[in-house]
């Protein structure tokens, strides 16, 4: 048995600064694609940052497994993470290495699209995961290892290390990683379903 799942909500959070005036609330939940980059020294002595979220919906697999039909133990159980580049015709950096963790807050997808000014406001942002709740540091920024609140989860009762990494060497390569050990453990209801944060590993952050 082979499933596509496809997302249910995408967005990316940014501390863009546009202007003098820094993007803080805008929402990107609408646009066309999740643009992930980090700007140094472009406005000032500012680094400005994006961070990708994406939630899948789970329902299929989750009624399988409570069915039965899907083992999380077996070697035949997969799942991986696939995110198709898609080249908009600027600059690319090299040579870098992204980071996806699962997320240990919901969050909301918004209605913004505009980036170009991020002059859409709405939850998510940099600011708040959703319209009634703030992350608990900004930027999506805070870990937890699943017994005390955070924002993303850095291991759990059964995952040493959550973080699963790829190496880019172009630039225009397509996001494939092996995210097994997340879905299995969200399976056995030891993560919660609030899907994956995507951002440059901290090295490069």
């Amino acid at each position: 048995m082979y499933k596509i799942i496809k997302a249910d909500k995408d967005a990316y959070i940014t501390n863009k600064v546009v202007k003098g005036v820094q993007k803080v609330s805008a929402s990107t939940g609408a646009a066309g694609t999740l643009d992930l980059f980090k700007l140094y020294h472009v406005n000032g002595n500012n680094v400005e940052l994006s961070r990708a979220l994406v939630h899948f919906d789970l329902t299929d697999i989750k009624t399988l497994f409570n069915g039965g039909r899907i083992n999380t133990n077996s070697g035949n159980f997969w799942c991986k993470l696939r995110l198709k580049d898609v080249y908009g015709g600027q600059s690319t950096p090299r040579n870098f290495t992204l980071s996806v963790f699962p997320l240990a807050k919901e969050f909301d997808e918004g209605i913004g699209k505009d980036i170009s000014y991020y002059s859409d406001v709405d939850a998510c942002n940099w600011l708040s995961s959703s319209i009634d709740s703030l992350w608990n540091v900004s930027g999506c920024s805070m870990t937890s290892d699943g017994t005390a609140s955070g924002d993303y989860l850095t291991s759990s009762i059964s995952i040493v290390d959550t973080e699963v990494t790829q190496a880019f060497k172009k630039g225009d390569e397509d996001l494939l990683v092996d995210v097994t050990s997340i879905i299995s453990a969200t399976l056995n209801n030891e993560i919660s379903d609030y899907g994956f944060r995507i951002s440059f590993n901290e090295t490069f952050e």
